[in-house]
């Protein structure tokens, strides 16, 4: 602790926030002599108290030459039995001890290249747990931020080699990553000439499958580079304003004004002529021209109102058989519609043609509403070289006119984004994807995703063929036995009937014929779970559960539970599914215990006070570091302090805790709005709910007597009961 040892008697030594830390220490028995040094801050003694707590030898790091967090690394280490001698150097920054830290739990020893920013033993330790070596890009000069673009690109098998440049900033790496990430020629914005943001421009065209020559020229600025991408993604003539002698500002007006062209048919000229021997009235968007006689016309009547209308502009569309008509009943002021205009039509947008279905039909019901699993469609399955989909180019609109003649300029059809995904090709054609693997094709449209994922076929599945564990999708024809393991990193597929078996999937569970888990089977899926019907299983679902009934299960489903058809029913068991339940009955004539629960669990209210905790700590530490940062004001000279170590590092600190304090109080919006949806979760029963039955909303419990057709809600501390549609009790 240095050649100073305070003594408790002399207090006045101690600001309020030490002292707190001191009374803490001896409230818990500590021997607080080791840190009660007046020239230690706060957060040092609580770093040093935190480890006393836990029993650690806090002599590796009770030393004034550390900072906190510093200490906190060190601490942090012992915690988990790591050789903290690698990095308790208070030469070395926390960053940097962190890297060290997390490296040795992951098993590389990051200490032998402190020589590295922190920031690059990141992205070697993340590498690592790849199996990635970032070695040969830190010696070519590659920084950090580049190699984290490159950690990403090998990460997800992407050969970025041929476009890589140690010159290129991390930015412009990143463009060309995504890039191809979505099978875009980016040898048309690999360039030096361009910068990272007329990359994006043009990354972002390619992806849209826009005419990049327009715009290519790294002439332009990237702002006009937007004007003209964003124009062409309109099916406007962008040659009215793509020229080098128009600003960014200028082709965003002229942009603007084409679109209003575009979308609006009105005309400039007089809508309205009359005389004493005829009224002509145009519509105001110019497609439309009524002609009424006021007094007789003598002579040649057809040819003299065409002379009328065309003195007057109206040049096109002229309507013969209207004219004739005209002219043959001559009624006076009577409008007769002599010329109409022609709308201009969008162009065709562009489309994918699918050798495959890509709206899969995963479940169907019946007439008595219950699950038809037989004729669901779950998965296609592709072999490596299958032409997947095909690109048709959007298509040049229809121009129209109005009745003066003018132009009424047609918007080309919208092109579709480039496809993007794993196990997929693009062909040289720019339009046709392939597979480059067998295996089950998924397409995601709302991202544009298609991938061909790896996919295992077995007849069956018995303690005789042994346990599955596959990264792709399983699918299993026949039955699955007792006592074996199914483990995939997609989806699960089962036609065949399941036994007491343990199927965890990364994605979603499919179960045609159900599952017989005879209290020992469980089903485990990140995604959904399907099933004809549950008995005696345990089950644990990441988002909604689907089947026709359940019996004696003990479930948790972190979405929307539905037990589908006219005679759906939960009986027994546990069902706890945070978003609700919907069913057509719950428990049995005979009583049995059934019990139901929805709304926030224990585990999101324990992710709220963490949050609450994790806030309250931040601000707390940061109110602390605040005070520090006041104190060299007051002490010291702005010249002086500006210079000194421990300053620079409380101002980094700051930084670091407000960085902290935004990714907080975003996570915080997020579970807010997940437990917005979880608190007005129902239970809805279309039929009868049995004595027996138990609910529990939140902290607040119902027991059922024989009701039917009723829904269950928390409103305040109740639990209310409504017959659907009408209230019945509370």
């Amino acid at each position: 602790m240095g050649d100073y040892s305070a003594s408790l008697g002399n207090l006045k030594q101690f600001d309020e926030d030490q002292m707190e830390e001191i009374r803490i220490g001896m409230e818990e028995g500590l021997d607080v002599s080791i840190y009660a040094d007046p020239e230690y801050m706060p957060l040092q003694m609580e770093a040093i108290r935190l480890g006393l707590e836990k029993g650690l030898d806090v002599s590796k790091y009770a030393n004034r030459k550390f900072d906190w967090f510093q200490m906190d690394e060190i601490r942090l280490g012992l915690e988990y039995d790591l050789p903290v001698s690698r990095y308790a150097n208070p030469e070395l920054s926390y960053q940097i001890m962190h890297e060290i830290r997390l490296g040795l739990a992951a098993g590389i020893d990051l200490g032998r290249r402190t020589d590295l920013d922190w920031k690059t033993l990141e992205q070697l330790r993340l590498a690592h747990t790849y199996g990635i070596d970032l070695d040969s890009y830190v010696d070519r000069g590659y920084n950090s931020y580049q190699l984290e673009e490159i950690r990403i690109a090998l990460e997800t098998g992407i050969d970025i080699d041929l476009y890589l440049r140690p010159d290129f900033r991390a930015a412009a790496i990143r463009e060309i990553r995504l890039g191809l990430e979505e099978f875009v020629d980016v040898s048309v914005y690999a360039k030096v000439e361009y910068s990272w943001m007329q990359m994006r421009e043009l990354r972002l065209a390619l992806s849209e499958q826009l005419d990049v020559s327009k715009f290519s020229s790294p002439l332009y600025n990237w702002r006009q580079m937007r004007e003209i991408r964003l124009g062409l993604a309109d099916g406007l003539n962008i040659d009215v304003y793509n020229n080098l002698m128009y600003t960014e500002y200028d082709m965003h007006n002229m942009r603007v004004a084409l679109l209003k062209t575009v979308d609006i048919t009105g005309s400039n000229q007089q809508h309205n002529i009359s005389t004493t021997n005829f009224q002509i009235f145009v519509s105001e968007d110019g497609m439309e021209a009524d002609f009424t006689l006021l007094s007789p016309l003598h002579g040649r009547t057809k040819t003299k109102i065409r002379n009328i209308l065309k003195e007057n502009g109206i040049t096109t569309g002229v309507q013969k058989t209207m004219l004739e008509k005209l002219i043959s009943e001559h009624r006076l002021n009577t409008p007769y519609i002599l010329a109409t205009g022609v709308p201009s039509q969008k162009g065709r947008d562009g489309y994918y043609q699918f050798s495959f279905d890509p709206k899969l039909i995963r479940s169907k019901t019946n007439s008595d509403g219950l699950l038809d699993l037989n004729n669901g469609q779950f998965f296609h399955i592709v072999k490596k070289g299958e032409k997947l989909a095909v690109y048709q180019p959007a298509e040049n609109g229809k121009d129209g006119y109005n009745v003066y003649g003018e132009t009424l300029p047609a918007k080309r059809g919208k092109e579709q984004k480039r496809l993007h995904g794993k196990g997929v090709i693009l062909l040289p054609d720019g339009k046709t994807y392939q597979a480059l693997t067998d295996g089950c094709v998924k397409y995601y449209e709302e991202k544009s995703e298609l991938n061909v994922v790896k996919m295992v076929v077995y007849n069956e599945v018995t303690l005789a063929t042994g346990d599955i564990h596959f990264e792709g999708n399983v699918y299993v024809t026949g039955m699955v036995g007792d006592g074996v393991t199914i483990t995939a990193t997609e989806d699960i597929i089962v036609d065949g009937p399941v036994e007491a078996a343990h199927l965890r999937a990364g994605k979603n569970i499919y179960l045609r014929r159900g599952i017989h888990g005879k209290h020992r089977g469980t089903l485990y899926a990140d995604g959904s779970i399907i099933s004809s019907f549950c008995e005696s299983v345990k089950i644990h679902c990441g988002e909604n559960f689907h089947t026709n009934y359940c019996m004696d299960v003990r479930a948790e489903i972190e979405g929307f539970t539905e037990i589908m058809g006219k005679k759906g029913s939960i009986v027994g068991g546990y069902i706890e599914s945070l978003c609700g339940i919907t069913c057509t009955t719950i428990g049995n004539p005979a009583g049995i215990e059934t019990h139901i629960r929805i709304g926030p669990t224990e585990k999101m209210t324990e992710r709220i006070r963490y949050m609450l905790m994790a806030d309250d700590r931040v601000r707390k530490e940061l109110l602390l570091l605040q005070k520090g940062l006041e104190k060299f004001h007051t002490q010291y000279k702005p010249e002086v302090y500006h210079n000194m170590d421990m300053y620079k590092k409380i101002e980094n600190a700051i930084y670091t805790k407000n960085l902290e304090m935004q990714q907080l109080n975003e996570a915080e919006q997020k579970l807010d709005s997940e437990m917005y949806e979880v608190r007005n979760a129902k239970v809805i029963v279309r039929k009868k709910v049995y004595e027996g039955v138990d609910v529990r909303i939140e902290d607040v419990k119902w027991e059922a007597t024989e009701s039917e057709n009723i829904n269950l809600c928390k409103k305040q501390n109740n639990i209310v009961v409504n017959r659907n549609n009408d209230s019945l009790e509370k």
